[in-house]
């Protein structure tokens, strides 16, 4: 289960050893989730989720014997800052009561009635509200009863359970300098009374249990440095002692336990660097503890213990393929699977083919059991495969190939399922399809909803291009656009629909400075002090994001809590920066920046774009950057961008050329953007208007200036006026179908005007 800031919390089911690659179920809501609990909430023997959200409400969703409500059944009554949850049974009554952990607010108990509800009114209110990081039960003095420990961002406290009954003030606590992030509860030396494994900026610590009491001082520091985000104790070589893994902004460790001691450095040292911000140890089902992670903007992963374990084999089903009808209708290929493989040596695979479902038609692979099966259709459409191996203990993750099949001379048609939107609870939502074809071939339309979706079957017309739902329930809503011009389909568009419940208070305003440009070794301030909240009370937070993208940055950011961070960029290039300020409670849409930097002394290029005003439907127009120059004489690059908002009306031949033409397909107005890059920095993008016109009939026939038209099996012929020559022509023919194509002025560019009869017969009379 992985909870997401900005996401729905998202689980990933485990088949066997095997975790699915998709995402298995989602909550459907949107949250800021900064913890995560799985119990038996209600008593029924069944797995529900508790969600720690934080300046939103924390919430409780029961599995009903078929999967997770998508509905919770328990909320916070208020909104708190929640960054921790944990569950115990305080009160020894058979139910799970639960413990938040909020930041600058009171730390909070609820009581389970042991159906799940825990109520509108906390059993339990710490006295100080301090900057809570994390939160635990654990049983420190052995008398049966959890107690309460709090991490905070430089304290450590612990309140005791005394018969069901929290103390408010802490009977122990400790003051550290040390930033803290984490904190996890241990039997380190076997002796059944639990120490506190502390997750800190610089070394790691932990706190030892003599008999019921914690010590005031550390019994253990890392010797190694990190910014440690998360811990966790887990007996990753089987020998009966707990061992202490470190999830941190670089490589993640373990560090063993020997005898009750552990060592100062690290026995292990994961390969990759990540921001890692939680881990877990965890069974598979070999009987080995493995360890997951959940990163930060990448990845999370699974770290396998392998003690005698066989390795799961690998499916590679090969590369998307794309075929055309040949001259008998038929469409044939060979599928390779042989590059699947088992990590395993010296394993005989076996290979299991499947067709999808929605295929345009079934039967079409013939050996289903062979890494080479051949594939035949008579039909055009998009085919879908999935292949899977075997080692005959293992069966591998299926991997998909697709199969596209053409009709020589149709253009498949291009779809935008629109931009993505986000509304409240009860507000009509428009979908905001768009399509065209090439071939000006009618089209049909489907729109295919996610069954993730809050809720299923929304849409009030899924076949027309903008159908309309008004939806009763918050999450996320997700739908995918398809069009068929009666051959072959489009490429798939997908588009998110954020639901959310109407806010109980204005939403604060990000706002960040115009774009910056600087030279490398330049210290760059950023500016968020224009943001604003609409209600004057409130104070705001600042949280500045860097993209991954950057050339060299990430981390090197210095105040990113603050309204004016800043950095001094080492490599040229572009920096991308986003700015999220929060006013406790609610947070705002982001706001991002920009800043260009560039090498010292090199001056930055600039593009220059000539193209057609307009252009007609149908026709093409050549669009040109070569005047485009660098005041240094460097030699420059070329980058044509195409129109996100409108794909639909054309596109551009060769976006890498600097002469290349723009191929309008529908009316509309088309803008496009040339970016120049000498090898150092980008320029800035210099866009042009294109208007793409219907082509109006020539007003006098006599005006054609150049005809062409071919005769079934003929060679093309071409006329360059008078029209009667053609005619003459024309009238010579035996009667048969013909393509004719007329070229006319059409001021100031020569145009081309294709008149699009179902084929003329001749003789033509008149």
């Amino acid at each position: 289960v992985l909870g997401h800031r900005g996401h729905e919390t998202e689980i990933y089911f485990n088949r066997i050893g095997q975790f699915d690659p998709e995402v298995s179920f989602g909550t459907g809501t949107i949250n800021d989730t900064k913890d995560i609990v799985v119990a038996d909430m209600n008593g029924d023997g069944l797995p529900d989720l508790v969600q720690a959200n934080n300046g939103q409400f924390s919430q409780l969703f029961l599995h009903d014997g078929f999967r997770l409500s998508r509905l919770p059944i328990w909320s916070t009554p208020v909104i708190r800052r929640t960054t921790s949850i944990a569950v115990a049974d305080m009160d020894q009554d058979g139910d799970l009561d639960l413990a938040l952990g909020n930041s600058f607010q009171r730390n909070q108990v609820y009581a389970n009635d042991g159906e799940g509800n825990l109520g509108e009114e906390p059993v339990w209110l710490s006295a100080d509200a301090a900057d809570t990081q994390d939160i635990a039960w654990t049983d420190v003095d052995g008398d049966g009863f959890p107690d309460l420990l709090v991490a905070n961002s430089h304290s450590l406290q612990l309140f005791f359970n005394r018969e069901g009954i929290l103390e408010t003030q802490p009977s122990w606590e400790v003051t550290l300098e040390r930033e803290v992030r984490g904190m996890a509860a241990g039997d380190l030396d076997g002796d059944g009374y639990p120490g506190v494994a502390v997750a800190a900026v610089g070394q790691n610590l932990v706190f030892c249990n003599r008999e019921g009491v914690l010590e005031m001082t550390p019994c253990w520091e890392s010797a190694d440095m990190a910014e440690t985000n998360a811990v966790a104790w887990g007996d990753a070589d089987a020998d009966g002692d707990l061992d202490l893994a470190a999830a941190n902004n670089g490589p993640n460790v373990i560090y063993e336990n020997r005898g009750g001691r552990l060592l100062a450095e690290p026995v292990w040292v994961s390969a990759d660097d990540r921001n890692t911000q939680a881990l877990l140890w965890f069974d598979n089902g070999d009987g080995d503890p493995d360890l997951a992670v959940a990163n930060a903007l990448s990845p999370s992963v699974i770290y396998l213990n392998r003690q005698d374990v066989n390795t799961p084999p690998v499916a590679i089903a090969g590369p998307d393929q794309v075929l055309s009808l040949n001259e008998e209708g038929l469409a044939s290929l060979t599928l390779d699977g042989r590059a699947s493989f088992d990590p395993d040596p010296e394993t005989e695979l076996t290979y299991q083919w499947r067709e999808a479902p929605g295929n345009p038609v079934t039967g079409t692979l013939l050996d289903l059991q062979s890494p080479t099966p051949a594939f035949t259709t008579t039909t055009p459409g998009v085919y879908r495969f999935f292949l899977q191996v075997s080692d005959g203990v293992i069966t591998s993750v299926p991997d998909p190939m697709t199969v596209r099949v053409e009709v020589p001379g149709n253009a498949a048609p291009v779809v935008s399922a629109g931009p993505d939107q986000m509304v409240e609870v009860s507000q009509e939502v428009v979908l905001e399809g768009r399509a065209g074809d090439f071939d000006g071939d009618e089209l049909t339309f489907f729109w295919q909803e996610d069954p993730r979706n809050p809720q299923r079957g929304v849409l009030d017309d899924p076949t027309v291009l903008q159908p309309r739902f008004t939806p009763v329930i918050p999450g996320a809503y997700r739908f995918t656009l398809t069009a068929s011009d009666g051959l072959v389909p489009s490429e798939p568009s997908q588009v998110t629909v954020v639901v959310d419940l109407p806010p109980l208070e204005h939403v604060p305003v990000a706002q960040t400075v115009s774009d910056i440009r600087t030279t490398v070794g330049s210290r760059v301030v950023l500016s968020g002090v224009e943001s604003f909240d609409p209600d004057p009370e409130d104070r705001l937070a600042f949280e500045w994001l860097e993209d991954l993208d950057n050339p060299f940055v990430f981390g090197q950011l210095t105040g990113v809590t603050t309204a004016t961070p800043s950095f001094k960029p080492k490599l040229p290039g572009k920096y991308l920066f986003t700015l999220v300020v929060s006013d406790g409670f609610l947070a705002s849409p982001p706001a991002a920046v920009m800043v260009r930097v560039n090498a010292v002394g090199n001056k930055e290029p600039v593009a220059v774009v000539s193209a057609p005003r307009q252009v007609v439907s149908g026709g093409r127009g050549a669009i040109d950057g070569s005047a485009s120059f660098d005041p240094d004489g460097d030699i420059l690059t070329f980058h044509w961008l195409e129109d996100p908002a409108n794909p639909e009306l054309g596109t551009i031949a060769d976006v890498y050329a600097a002469k290349t033409f723009f191929r309008a397909r529908e009316e509309g107005t088309y803008r496009l953007h040339l970016v120049v890059n000498d090898g150092i920095i980008e320029s800035e993008a210099a866009t042009v208007q294109i208007e793409v016109i219907p082509v109006p009939p020539p007003k006098d026939i006599s005006g054609v200036c150049f005809i062409a038209a071919i005769a079934s099996g003929s060679p093309l012929q071409y006329w360059l006026g008078p029209l009667r020559s053609f005619r003459n022509w024309l009238q010579s023919q035996r009667a048969g179908r013909f393509w004719v194509q007329v070229y006319y002025r059409y001021s100031p560019t020569l145009v081309r005007f294709v008149v699009r009869y179902p084929w003329l017969r001749v003789p033509l009379r008149g």
